[in-house]
């Protein structure tokens, strides 16, 4: 956190849309913590990831409490994002995203819009975190919000390194039964599908999701989510290349492809 600031300012956004609870529940509980702007999509796009629209967006805005200025983009959690750096000049201390509506545990967070629009945000340089929880009564959703205040507490005073994100994720669990707080690192547990030919539409087939579990999550994000724990993972994105791969077959991968051609360098 910049200590010249007096105040932080909040982009929040989600991939559940403006009307979403979850964003509710995310403003109200980081309202008091600073100044907020809230950029979202006018729709639903789940599972978005960091998708974006090729062409024109529309922008408007909307009421919200408190005179907080709010606006809906006719397009994905990353265009968002790309219009509130963009055309409403708004550079935050920190990126929220959520809280989603479905957990974003293990590899989910690779097509989740959620995480996405954060993504966004740390390519620009701005910090951020996603906020998932999933249960199905969703009447019980408003015991989130407290917890969220001292997360983001902490991760102002940290200063998240450059390239990183924090993943965190809410259990299925009533807050009585919440049993703590765990910084675990990202499972590889994950959303698999199995589709069906439609019995009713020839061509069509329909997706059928089922958690997947792997043995190999203990200790991770997944594993103590399951048993009750609010998790927090730090997701690092900055740097994609393997150079262990790259040290090892950059000289024989060229040179097998350089053979086969006479190349004018």
């Amino acid at each position: 956190m910049d200590k010249t600031t007096s105040r932080p300012h909040f982009l929040l956004t989600n991939d559940d849309g403006i009307q979403a609870r979850g964003l509710k529940h995310l403003y109200e509980g980081i309202k008091n913590l600073g100044d907020v702007t809230i950029v979202a999509p006018s729709s639903q796009k789940s599972g978005a990831s960091q998708s974006l629209t090729l062409g024109s967006l529309n922008v408007t805005s909307v009421d919200w409490e408190d005179n907080v200025k709010a606006y809906q983009v006719s397009g994905t959690p990353v265009d968002c994002v790309r219009a509130a750096l963009q055309i409403l000049n708004c550079k935050p201390t920190m990126i929220l995203s959520g809280v989603n509506l479905g957990h974003n545990l293990g590899r989910t967070l690779l097509f989740s819009g959620t995480c996405g629009a954060v993504i966004e945000g740390v390519y620009s340089g701005i910090p951020g975190a996603a906020f998932s929880y999933f249960r199905e009564d969703q009447d019980e959703y408003d015991h989130v919000e407290k917890y969220i205040a001292p997360i983001v507490e902490y991760l102002l005073d940290l200063q998240i390194p450059s390239g990183t994100f924090y993943n965190i994720n809410f259990p299925e669990h009533l807050d009585e039964e919440i049993k703590g707080f765990k910084v675990a690192p990202h499972g590889i547990s994950n959303w698999s599908s199995a589709f069906k030919p439609s019995e009713k539409i020839e061509s069509q087939f329909i997706s059928a999701d089922f958690w997947k579990r792997h043995d190999k999550d203990i200790d991770s994000d997944c594993h103590f989510n399951e048993l009750g724990y609010i998790t927090a993972s730090p997701i690092q994105i900055s740097e994609l290349t393997d150079f262990d791969i790259l040290q090892k077959q950059k000289d024989s991968f060229e040179a097998y492809v350089s053979n086969k051609f006479r190349f004018n360098s």
